[in-house]
């Protein structure tokens, strides 16, 4: 799916982060309110961790780790870790079934 490249540190989009969000909607596994919240905190992380992005390499580290390492123990940004967690696992789930 094309929203999850919202997770790629090389092309952060809030777009497509929408996109993400309305994946969740379309799923009822989130109310219209919940989904504002995590667009408005995606922002705010997207800019508090912006040098991390540029210095991104996954080379040197798997996303889920990258991810992790960020937000891991933030209150203010743990419904969006467990948003990123879920769609990384399905993300990874699609690819597995793509090389299947």
């Amino acid at each position: 799916m094309r929203v999850f490249t919202c997770l790629d540190p090389d092309s952060v989009s809030s777009i497509k982060f929408r996109g993400v969000l309305q994946s969740l909607l379309e799923k009822k596994w989130a109310t219209p309110k919940e989904c504002d919240q995590r667009f408005v905190l995606y922002g705010k992380f997207t800019e508090q961790f912006k040098d991390a992005f540029a210095g991104y390499k996954l080379d040197r580290e798997k996303l889920d780790c990258f991810y992790t390492k960020l937000l891991d123990g933030s209150e203010k940004f743990k419904d969006l870790l467990l948003i990123i967690r879920k769609f990384l696992v399905l993300s990874h789930g699609l690819s597995n079934e793509a090389t299947a």
